[in-house]
């Protein structure tokens, strides 16, 4: 007896032993040895002192939101000083070439970013067969809806449910919901009273959510479809709306990465069924459940959900992974893109000075009726408010980059070898600040959109047009964002109301701080003091 509970007691030790050896060498042996083989390339970027063995690269992240930054700030900081730095020092011995790849790591995984428009450009030509779109555990939005055209592999399934969505949201059907869009805004500002502080980032994401979902499934959705008996934190379930339940859900997608735990393995954190993501994925479930049976027997006929099926064959469970995503994807990013331009204009008044100019000339008040289509051509006419929109996405793009794709190969990117399994996108916080592409690119200046204007060129030269790949917010290719046009449309047309309608200040601490950002992921929210109607 006790010979075998001795031969027991060995065996756990030898097994415990291996499981801490397995433990050591993924999280920590392994990802040193990754980052030692990536410093011998120059053209490499990894973010000195920035990693830490088994969090990665997370402590500088959590750095950033403990001072109150952009949780990538230090990102866009070396883009800035790097970039400079080049500019200044070009024809002389001090000169570096710029860096092509960024290395990112969490836990055991490998993130490879493109960063340099030669490595964009690269990245966009290397085949499907070599390195496809993936469903990966880091995106909320994937998470949300895991089975999506956005993030399947490329084949005659995906290409045939991309094209429905790009059909049925062609400009004209998005342009008849401008009516729409403009009572929402209308209907939201008109709960304002004067001298009161407005949260604006979550009041303009409760107006873009019920004008995306209006689009999507239809406007009887917020009158017949039953309540989501949603869990909280604390375990208990709170009866809410759908527009609610699907807002809170995004919410706690992205709170999980904030887990160190699944931030050093997803797929042990998936095994432990740790709770925060057991909690997401009952009220994913029960929020799809609700759905599902709203849409069976409710769902409005010229609702996008019911066109992609009608009009392009899409299976019933096809358009509703499709439609989720591309409302979790559409909610946020254009929230933040009006927040962020009523914000800039407020902290460049010359700048919003020009547009309520343009605005006016183009015979467009506050009293214009926007349902009528000589309204809407006059302010889609207006170059200077799209310059304004273009500039925004800049300087403070709503998403920091592509979603995320997977190496089934190795391959070189730039020289740089890239290993299967990988995770590769390209990123646009380093091309959107680079002193090499654009003249003073940390000030906010809509007119370097404008062909006539000097600062339209290249600053190097003077005189080469900029590379398409420096700006492409939406991405470029095949993959691009398909709800281009909606996001455009939006957010044009609602700040060009809110800029002819609303009289406002923004809160003092925020106005004179620099690099504020509203972005998608940004835990910023603009504070505005409402002074009534103009």
């Amino acid at each position: 007896m006790v010979q075998i509970i001795w031969k027991l007691l060995v065996l756990i030790l030898y097994v415990t032993l291996a499981f801490v050896s397995w433990l050591l060498w993924r999280f920590y042996i392994k990802p040193v040895i990754v980052r030692s083989r990536y410093r011998k390339h120059k053209n490499v970027f990894m973010g000195k002192g920035f990693y830490t063995p088994i969090l990665g690269d997370f402590l500088q992240v959590k750095k950033n939101l403990e001072n109150d930054e952009y949780l990538f700030n230090h990102l866009i900081q070396d883009g800035i000083n790097s970039s400079k730095a080049r500019f200044q020092n070009r024809g002389t011995d001090k000169y570096e070439n710029e860096k092509d790849i960024q290395l990112i790591q969490f836990g055991d995984s490998l993130r490879i970013s493109a960063i340099s428009t030669k490595a964009v450009d690269e990245l966009n030509k290397i085949p499907t067969t070599i390195c496809d779109r993936t469903q990966s555990e880091f995106h909320a939005l994937e998470r949300a809806a895991p089975k999506s055209f956005t993030i399947v592999r490329t084949n005659q399934n995906w290409k045939k449910r991309r094209e429905a969505f790009v059909r049925s949201m062609k400009l004209n059907y998005v342009s008849k919901n401008i009516p729409m869009v403009m009572k929402a805004l209308e209907d939201k500002v008109a709960t304002w009273k004067e001298g009161q502080e407005i949260n604006f980032s979550d009041e303009m994401k409760e107006v873009t959510f019920k004008v995306i979902l209006t689009i999507l499934f239809g406007a009887n959705l917020f009158d017949k479809i039953e309540k989501v008996g949603y869990e909280q934190e604390d375990g208990t379930i709170v009866q809410k709306s759908i527009p609610n339940a699907l807002n809170d859900l995004f919410h706690d997608h992205n709170s999980m990465f904030n887990h160190w735990l699944f931030l050093a393995s997803p797929s042990i954190a998936e095994f432990l069924n740790i709770p925060i993501m057991r909690r997401n994925k009952t009220n994913r479930d029960e929020i799809y459940r609700v759905l599902r049976n709203f849409l069976k027997k409710d769902a409005d006929k010229d609702s996008v959900y019911q066109r992609v099926m009608t009009e392009h064959g899409l299976t019933e469970e096809e358009a509703l992974q499709d439609t989720v995503f591309f409302l979790s994807a559409g909610l946020d990013t254009t929230a933040s893109g009006i927040t962020s331009t009523i914000y800039l204009l407020k902290k460049y008044p010359e700048t919003y000075q020009k547009l309520r100019k343009e605005l006016e000339e183009a015979g467009v008040t506050k009293d214009s009726d926007f349902s009528d289509p000589e309204v809407q051509e006059a302010v889609s006419n207006c170059s200077y408010l799209y310059y304004v929109f273009k500039e925004m996405t800049r300087i403070d793009t709503p998403v920091t980059g592509s979603l995320l794709r997977v190496a089934l190969k190795d391959f070189k990117l730039c020289e740089v070898p890239i290993p299967k399994g990988a995770l590769v996108t390209f990123s646009f916080l380093h091309n959107h600040v680079n002193y090499e592409h654009w003249y003073e690119p940390t000030k906010f200046i809509p007119e370097r959109f404008d062909p006539d204007h000097p600062y339209f060129n290249n600053p190097v030269d003077q005189k080469s047009r900029r590379n398409p790949t420096i700006h492409s917010p939406f991405g470029f290719g095949l993959r691009k964002c398909p709800g281009q046009v909606l996001a455009t449309l939006e957010t044009k047309f609602m700040v060009a109301k809110l800029v002819l309608m609303m009289d406002y200040d923004v809160a003092k601490d925020q106005l004179t701080r620099d690099h504020m950002k509203f972005s998608f992921i940004s835990h910023h929210r603009l504070r505005i003091t409402y002074k009534g109607m103009l």
